[in-house]
């Protein structure tokens, strides 16, 4: 997918992005079927599917988070009159230990095997 086409594809909204996911999900079966088969002569249009598949849905999954995080915040404005800055500080507490939690119980699994 070229850059043009990138960033108009972040103006969609979310209901036809889930349509285009759909279509290209669909598009992307018929293409391995055709490898399979060997009537495709494009090996590399397999690739730029799947790539144009995550791009989409990487955009999608930001726009749910983002609107996710509005409301949260519309949420939070309505209930708490704590100062904006002291909240972020504490959400990025909270992140950095989950971080930490993660990357420590990946070094113990890694070191087990």
């Amino acid at each position: 997918m070229k850059k043009t086409e990138l960033t108009e594809t972040k103006t969609i909204s979310a209901e036809e992005l889930i349509k285009k996911v759909t279509l290209l999900k669909g598009e992307l079966a018929d293409l391995i079927l055709e490898k399979q088969m060997g009537k495709l002569k494009n090996k590399k249009s397999v690739f730029k599917k799947r790539k144009d598949l995550s791009q989409i849905m990487t955009i999608l999954r930001q726009k749910q988070l983002l609107s996710e995080l509005e409301l949260n915040n519309v949420n939070d404005k309505s209930t708490n009159k704590k100062e904006g800055g002291k909240q972020i500080e504490v959400v990025a507490d909270d992140l950095a230990e989950s971080v930490k939690k993660k990357s420590k119980v990946r070094a113990k699994s890694v070191q087990n095997k």
